[in-house]
């Protein structure tokens, strides 16, 4: 009986039903979410459960920590950096697509932490339900109780991604030749991931399994101007699916190709995108102006 064919129409039936069951999970999983597990989303976490003062206590040392170490690195590296017309960039000399590939790879790393970020923004500005050890309660705060849990938990977190983002564009474009492009690439993104290390280093065992078991409700539709759910929900997919990657490439290579082709910008000495190292192999732009060390060689 295992062995008897299954008729056409039932088989239709059966992956239908199963797709149906892993579209609605995943609406459910959009819906209801555990919150970041870094030291951001430990101490919005603890200050919606216990209270601001006890996120404070148990959480303040860790979030100014991690807070400290990320604007450091990014503050410190961004002014260090030349700008992109100094002499000692390599801005006009370095292959114009290594750079925006470069630029591509390093926004699809740093992108990827932008889903946890938005939800920490949702809980703690809009969460009011949350369920715990399969018990469903109530989130009980004042309007500016979350506007302090937001500021401190959701909007550093944001201003130091933003600052990492603009370093380490700045020192992709600014490296001084193909070697450093390279290296900067992947080596800026471990900034983001300190407030991670920070949260296993330092947050109680306790906490980190009350953060990982705690499932809140996202309203999303309240940060997107009353937009149904489900409309919101489809548009996502549409995005993630056909226009997140695309996007992530065609923004610097915009940028790039304006900053390069037009002198009046940076001083670059060419007329258009050199994608190719002049002392390497083959020049794209006919009309790139060829340096003289290269010439010599």
């Amino acid at each position: 009986q295992l062995l008897q064919p299954v008729a056409h129409a039932d088989l239709e039936d059966v992956c239908a039903e199963k797709d149906s069951e892993l579209i609605h999970q995943a609406y459910e999983d959009w819906h209801w979410a555990c919150n970041a597990e870094n030291a951001f989303g430990a101490f919005i976490h603890i200050a919606i459960h216990e209270g601001l003062g006890m996120g404070c206590y148990k959480c303040g040392l860790t979030l100014i920590i991690c807070f400290v170490i990320q604007f450091t690195f990014a503050y410190e590296l961004w002014y260090s950096m030349p700008a992109l017309w100094d002499k000692n960039s390599g801005f006009c000399t370095n292959p114009g697509f290594l750079q925006l590939i470069a630029c591509g790879v390093f926004l699809l790393i740093m992108a990827s932490n932008v889903p946890q970020m938005m939800r920490s923004l949702l809980i703690s500005l809009f969460s009011q339900r949350y369920l715990l050890d399969k018990n469903e309660m109530n989130v009980h705060h004042s309007l500016v109780s979350r506007l302090v849990i937001f500021i401190f938990g959701s909007c550093l977190e944001f201003l130091v991604w933003g600052m990492v983002l603009a370093a380490g564009f700045q020192w992709i474009l600014t490296a001084a030749d193909v070697n450093n492009i390279i290296r900067s690439t992947v080596s800026i993104a471990f900034v983001v991931n300190t407030d991670e290390m920070v949260y296993n280093a330092c947050v109680p065992l306790d906490i980190q399994d009350s953060l990982t078991s705690a499932r809140y409700h996202l309203r999303h539709n309240l940060l997107w101007c009353g937009i149904p759910d489900t409309s919101i929900y489809w548009l996502q997919m549409k995005y993630s699916n056909y226009i997140h990657l695309p996007l992530l490439f065609l923004a610097p290579c915009a940028y790039i190709m304006m900053m390069r082709t037009d002198p009046s910008l940076t001083g670059c000495q060419t007329n258009d995108l050199v994608f190719w190292n002049e002392c390497l192999g083959p020049i794209a732009s006919i009309n790139a102006v060829v340096p003289d060390d290269c010439a010599q060689q």
